[in-house]
């Protein structure tokens, strides 16, 4: 507002708070928090804690069942970041986490524990050793050493 001189005598307009959170950012930041707790952020996979909530469950449901406890490693998987870059490395281990969920299917459960250490847990029946290592084999650019390395244990 001004007067007739044209000097300013007061403001007039929409006071808008920009401090707070919307109720819509809100409630993502929330769903976001939820969903890392438990899914691994990179893989899309669950994370840790998730798996082994979700396979001891599992196996609660069934327990005179006999279950496989796959473990997956990537040896040397550092020389993938050093020699490629880190945006390769997560793609390897994002490939790697798709490739083990088909593998698994809706039989099991499986997660990425951390780094580059993948675990599935299902039912003996429904293991198939000849395609842990085929099926799942990632990508990896020519890197000499790189290597999928798989444990199967029974329960």
């Amino acid at each position: 507002m001004a007067d007739e001189m044209q000097n300013s005598t007061g403001f007039q307009g929409i006071l808008v708070e920009v401090t707070g959170e919307s109720g819509l950012a809100k409630e993502q930041r929330n769903k976001t928090r939820e969903y890392l707790q438990e899914y691994d952020a990179m893989t899309g996979i669950y994370n840790r804690k998730a798996f082994f909530k979700h396979a001891f469950q599992w196996i609660q449901r069934e327990p005179d069942c006999h279950y496989a406890i796959i473990t997956w490693n990537i040896s040397k998987f550092k020389i993938i970041n050093e020699l490629y870059g880190m945006e390769t490395g997560d793609s390897v281990l994002s490939h790697l986490a798709e490739a083990i969920c088909e593998f698994v299917g809706a039989a099991g459960v499986c997660g990425r524990l951390n780094a580059d250490n993948f675990v599935a847990c299902l039912p003996m029946g429904q293991l198939h050793p000849e395609g842990m290592m085929t099926d799942l084999q990632p990508p990896f650019p020519d890197a000499s050493g790189v290597t999928l390395r798989a444990v199967c244990r029974h329960l």
